[in-house]
């Protein structure tokens, strides 16, 4: 049956057509465009430059076969068809017809084509290339009123990810002191685990970095449940999908979903930024929230979201800091954000700029720096006798560590020097009292082992490590010697056989050092040995001093090392990134930038 011909075409579809806009795009972002049309995207690579080209067809029959066709070529005639609706009433006409077909061929041409067929082609044109192409350009005009948000909720979950690893890491945190317990308690078992196999050293470490992974992907299904609503609401064409209403999106999702989106990504508040008509207040805010993403006193506060209190066992206040986010953030707004007022972006572009130097400091900056600065200035006496070692700028994360970090140092400093004294103890006890007393004391007094020695007392109150322990015992053996001394004794103490090794050790070293030199009459040898005292007092605590300052940075190397987020897979680096509303692409000549993906 011969299909009735139309008295008039709808060409209303034409006004969101402005085909100019596809030429900005990348071949796999405008491909989607042409779906469900009579015209296709064929892509291929150019050989010579290696980057991807498209070539646009059009389908002639069900077998393949296809025509070279260009957005040129489509652009004219959708432009011919806007212009020949005379009266502007959105529809083609059989008078409209007859007078397009005048104006444009010859009078003989004109002559030979059937008004009323012609009519009927730009009916079937509309309905099997520019209403479908119409309708794909809503939505990707849908596509795009959601783009911004999406891909900045990508890149603050990314900045999450970072923080956390890098708190995963930090010695001492005082918002993951749980953490470090776990540290302590796992740290005896490890040699056992490594038995089976490999086992990290600081299991907690290691533990709250796997739970910070495994957070980061519980916001990524969120973000792709957000993703799978608005893609649902844009192909059922809903008005709000259509009009980038994120709230009516929200209310797709469950409770739990939303919580994360609101709570943890600051998906609303962020989203009413990026919607601002007025770009000079969107940037001012944007700004602000940087801004509050970094840390405050000390180290600490700051961040614009939170997990919420002991939602975490590894992070129980919840707080976090998106240097991440930040950093990309000033960098867009130091360099491509701009309003049209020129000196209100300059202002902006400085601000931005300084934030960001601000936040990343001197790469020399930080704890050792703090360290070096303070010895120096004591030997060069303020720089009286010499330079002493500038005071470096501090990145937003080296303060962040700050107060972990002197923690941990003035630990390793009071550990290392009652270490160090006890083992004075130990040795000054076995010069007096042989060495037999010095493992005596250990085993009955200090070891674990004691609640086994019938030398030690019950109870169990021992300590596991020998911190102190030959201090009393030292000075019973000095009382003890100099009371020999005052009564004109002799002191001799038992030698045992670990004692005589030492002994004969000593003056084999001496006979080595002073065999060519007279021997020292009495008046010069007790000068000797009191020069040896007095001399000895201070080379003593300078000698401890090194050694402890040795220990103090041989343990920050191996437990607090500076963050670096490579060695995690991460990028802590700032990415580049545009934070405007995508124009829309139904309208002349919007500017389209398709988005890249963060990760």
């Amino acid at each position: 049956m011969t299909p009735p011909k139309p008295e008039k075409v709808d060409i209303q579809a034409l006004d969101v057509l402005y085909l100019e806009n596809l030429l900005r795009l990348s071949p796999e972002e405008a491909a989607p465009r042409f779906v469900g049309t009579d015209l296709i995207v064929e892509k291929g690579i150019d050989p010579w430059t290696g980057e991807s080209v498209g070539e646009l067809k059009r389908i002639l029959d069900g077998k393949g076969t296809t025509e070279a066709r260009s957005l040129e070529e489509e652009r004219a005639w959708v432009e011919t068809l806007r212009a020949a609706d005379l009266d502007k009433d959105k529809t083609f006409d059989l008078a409209e017809a007859r007078a397009l077909l005048k104006a444009g061929l010859a009078e003989e041409q004109a002559a030979s084509v059937d008004p009323e067929k012609f009519l009927a082609s730009v009916e079937d044109l509309m309905a099997r290339r520019y209403r479908p192409l119409a309708e794909n350009m809503r939505e990707f005009k849908a596509e795009l009123s959601f783009r911004p948000i999406l891909d900045l909720l990508e890149q603050y979950s990314y900045g999450i990810l970072v923080d956390e690893v890098r708190q995963a890491h930090s010695v001492f945190s005082l918002n993951s002191l749980t953490k470090t317990a776990t540290n302590v308690l796992a740290f005896v078992p490890y040699g056992v685990q490594r038995l089976w196999g490999e086992a990290p050293v600081l299991q907690g470490d290691a533990l709250a970095e796997a739970a910070a992974r495994s957070n980061y992907e519980t916001r990524a299904q969120a973000i792709a449940a957000l993703k799978q609503a608005i893609a649902e609401g844009v192909a059922q064409g809903e008005a709000w999908a259509l009009e980038g209403r994120l709230d009516e999106a929200l209310r797709k999702l469950d409770a739990a979903t939303v919580a994360i989106l609101e709570d943890e990504l600051a998906a609303t508040r962020l989203h009413s930024i990026l919607a601002l008509d007025d770009r000079k207040e969107a940037y001012q805010k944007l700004e602000e929230f940087a801004q509050a993403e970094r840390p405050g006193f000390l180290g600490y506060g700051g961040g614009n979201t939170s997990a919420g209190w002991f939602s975490s066992f590894w992070n129980y206040s919840g707080r976090r800091n998106n240097l991440y986010i930040a950093r990309t953030l000033f960098r867009f707004l130091g360099v491509k954000a701009a309003t049209g007022d020129a000196a209100f972006d300059e202002t902006l572009h400085q601000g931005a700029r300084a934030s960001l130097a601000d936040m990343n400091g001197d790469p020399l900056g930080g704890f050792n720096n703090m360290a070096a600065v303070g010895l120096t200035n004591i030997f060069c006496l303020g720089g009286a006798f010499c330079e002493p070692t500038q005071w470096r700028a501090w990145s937003d994360e080296a303060e962040m560590q700050m107060v972990g970090r002197m923690v941990d140092g003035a630990l390793v400093l009071n550990l290392g020097s009652k270490g160090l004294g006890s083992i004075g103890d130990a040795f000054t006890l076995g010069r007096l009292r042989g060495w037999g007393e010095v493992a005596r004391v250990w085993w009955g007094e200090g070891s674990f082992l004691a609640r086994l020695s019938p030398l030690g007392k019950a109870g169990w109150g021992r300590k596991l490590f020998p911190i102190g322990i030959w201090k009393d015992a030292r000075l019973a053996a000095e009382v003890e010697a100099n009371q020999f001394a005052l009564l004109g004794k002799p002191f001799e103490r038992p030698v045992g056989r670990l004692g005589k090794i030492f002994d004969r050790m000593g003056e084999s070293l001496k006979t080595f050092l002073f065999k060519d030199l007279p021997p020292l009459s009495a008046a010069q040898s007790a000068q000797l040995k009191k020069a040896a005292e007095l001399s000895g007092k201070g080379l003593d605590k300078m000698t401890k001093g090194v050694i402890l300052m040795g220990i103090l940075q041989a343990a920050e190397d191996r437990l607090a090392p500076a963050f670096n987020p490579f060695e995690y897979g991460l990028k802590d680096l700032d990415r580049e990134a545009d934070f405007e509303a995508y124009p829309d692409p139904t309208r002349p000549e919007p500017v389209l930038v398709p988005a890249t993906n963060p990760q």
